[in-house]
């Protein structure tokens, strides 16, 4: 663990969310994309499927940011919203595609994003999140999502 409080504060998606580790009074963080991406994945409201029927719903710290900053994400909408089957991969997938295309490719942190899941528990899949930076080597992000 390092006490350079620069950068992001490290987040670890957990069963039941989400959490941050601390240790010695210092709360981990990281220079990495991995917090964006959960943050794009499974930020915002449930409820708000990023849709205008229901940006009423949004997160509430959505509230006088810029579009471009605001927390909305498809896949966290409908993973929660549906039981988990093979059929619905296929839609996480491609809604996971376009959260990370809209919050981390739109916004130039890579250049491009390639998605793999799979169905990890009766209620949780596996995401592995590939990103190309800059044409170096790839940044690899996996995480667990449950219901």
């Amino acid at each position: 663990m390092t006490t350079n409080q620069q950068g992001d504060v490290l987040l670890l998606q957990t069963a039941d969310g989400g959490d941050i580790v601390e240790s010695n009074g210092f709360t981990e963080m990281t220079t990495g994309l991995e917090t964006a991406v959960i943050l794009s994945l499974c930020g915002g409201n449930a409820a708000d499927n990023v849709s205008d029927a229901t940006s009423s719903l949004q997160w509430w710290g959505n509230d006088g940011e810029p579009v471009e900053r605001q927390y909305r994400s498809e896949f966290h909408s409908l993973l929660t919203g549906r039981p988990i089957t093979s059929g619905l991969i296929s839609e996480l997938r491609d809604a996971a595609q376009r959260d990370i295309d809209r919050d981390i490719v739109g916004q130039g942190f890579a250049e491009s994003a390639e998605i793999l899941i799979r169905i990890s528990g009766q209620k949780s899949v596996e995401l592995r999140i590939t990103l190309l930076i800059n044409g170096q080597n790839p940044v690899i992000v996996t995480l667990e999502a449950s219901q």
